[in-house]
């Protein structure tokens, strides 16, 4: 039975762009790029007609921009939409998730043709957001969890959350739900493009109420902190519970890795740690996690439902280094009721 093609419409107002577009994915037989258009109002259009199986989408545009049409795309046609777009841009872009774009990624160049590793990497994830169910019309952002914790809090606690392809908005949910008075520090390696993670950062403040910045070599964690690894560093935290960053060796292809900041979290905290894996490729994270399980600290892995991509959370819970395997908005309130109780039970 001949494999279902996956139908690519490219939006850009840049024609190099979209000849770049065009020559990564005809180099796959899987891949049929149906349309271009140059601005949303021409996107819009088409995808009525149409109804391709992904869309990649520029952010600034004539006529009309990214974040308008997929607006409308979404409240109307609701399709895969793969933002594409420059680190200047980078706010924006990571905007036009909350009106349900599914991930961000940087504008190819002609090394993307060149670099096989580059082009089967990016026809490898327009191939995964494809098949990811979309609903029309998103509701936004997420009601976020009130619920105090009140009790003798100790200060030897830690969150970390590893997370991937369609990570940014899953972070924007779990930290959108969790309170302010949230009172451990949270520290997250995300998989991102380089120059990426400032806009990243920028946009995820607007969806919490704890403070997000990018992590700093030396720099104490605090309580209700978010910190999130720069791109091309490892994240790890210290005996004396500071912020660790290296430039070791790639981990299975990656820099920041999960495998680093779950091994130095279970060194650090032990039974005290949360080690949190969401939505992503691969399988980053999952066997380091085990190490936080082991020491007798609490291990989340999201769900296949709720994952844009299955991959991370289904290696960690293949290997057995999950306690929970829980819906995304489930999540925030699993931690502040972990936390609770063991606090009142003064583990």
């Amino acid at each position: 039975m001949p494999v279902k093609k996956v139908r690519v419409l490219i939006v850009d107002d840049s024609p190099t762009v979209r000849d770049i577009f065009r020559a990564i994915f005809e180099s796959d037989p899987d891949v049929e790029v149906i349309g271009e258009a140059a601005n949303g109002q021409e996107a819009i259009d088409f995808v009525v007609k149409d109804r391709p199986s992904i869309i990649t989408m520029d952010v600034f545009m004539p006529k009309m921009n990214g974040p308008d049409a997929i607006q409308h795309i979404m409240g109307n046609a609701a399709t895969p939409i793969l933002v594409v777009t420059t680190a200047k841009d980078a706010t924006l872009a990571f905007q036009c998730l909350s009106k349900g774009a599914l991930e961000v990624i940087e504008k190819p160049d002609f090394a993307y043709i060149q670099d096989e590793n580059k082009r089967k990497g990016l026809i490898t994830k327009l191939k995964s957001l494809s098949t990811v169910p979309v609903v029309t019309h998103m509701a936004g952002k997420t009601k976020t969890v009130r619920e105090p914790v009140k009790a003798d809090f100790s200060n030897k606690r830690i969150v970390a959350i590893c997370s991937s392809t369609g990570g940014p908005k899953a972070l924007s949910i779990l930290l959108g739900q969790m309170p302010a008075d949230f009172p451990y520090p949270i520290v997250i390696t995300q998989h991102m493009f380089e120059g990426f993670i400032d806009g990243l950062v920028e946009w995820l403040q607007t969806t919490t109420t704890l403070k997000v910045k990018v992590a700093e070599h030396g720099e104490v964690l605090l309580k209700g902190v978010v910190y999130v690894a720069p791109t091309g560093k490892h994240l790890e935290v210290s005996i004396a519970e500071t912020v660790k960053l290296t430039n070791e060796g790639l981990v299975e292809g990656h820099r920041p890795s999960g495998e680093k900041l779950f091994a130095s979290v279970a060194s650090v905290y032990g039974r005290k740690a949360i080690g949190v894996i969401l939505t992503g490729m691969g399988g980053d994270g999952s066997t380091s996690l085990g190490l936080i399980k082991n020491a007798g600290g609490l291990t989340i892995a999201q769900d296949e439902k709720t994952c844009v991509v299955f991959g991370m959370p289904r290696e960690a819970i293949a290997k057995g280094n999950a306690n929970m395997v829980l819906p995304l908005t489930d999540i925030a309130p699993a931690i502040i009721k972990h936390l609770s109780h063991t606090i009142v039970a003064k583990v």
